[in-house]
């Protein structure tokens, strides 16, 4: 078995090792030999982690015989780009796509200051906004 450093404590860690057992470091994300790509944020990962201890998503391993990623499955919770414009553009000023986006703080701003017809304007611009995003970067960038 061949032992390494923790680049963070320096204490010799396995090298199969996912996380140091002296200060918890993740290991796996520093070593470059067994890692894909997240199917998700894109960031390197160990290849036999399930769930990217990154973002939180799972990870499919393909069924092919060409090693090429699948798409991720939809996972429970992730919203849609155009449901969240949608509501933004005609809901905007009730901060609807605030609670949408699970933000209720943000939302229940608009909502109080909903009479002056401010978050109504920043709804529509929030609205153009994310409809000109791409699917990655909303996700990336909303975290949902």
């Amino acid at each position: 078995m061949a032992l390494s450093a923790c680049p963070e404590c320096g204490k010799e860690v396995s090298s199969h090792a996912i996380a140091c057992p002296g200060c918890g470091f993740p290991i796996s994300l520093r070593n470059p030999r067994n890692s894909v790509g997240c199917q998700y944020c894109k960031e390197q990962i160990d290849a036999d982690l399930e769930v990217c201890p990154l973002c939180g998503v799972q990870q499919f391993k393909s069924l092919r015989s060409d090693a090429k990623a699948m798409e991720p499955f939809p996972v429970r919770g992730m919203k849609s780009r155009g449901v969240t414009a949608a509501l933004a553009i005609l809901l905007g000023g009730l901060g609807v796509h605030y609670f949408y986006l699970e933000r209720p703080g943000k939302g229940l701003i608009s909502l109080l200051f909903c009479w002056t017809f401010i978050p109504a304007i920043w709804g529509l611009v929030f609205g153009i906004n994310v409809m000109t995003m791409t699917d990655d970067r909303f996700h990336k960038t909303f975290r949902v």
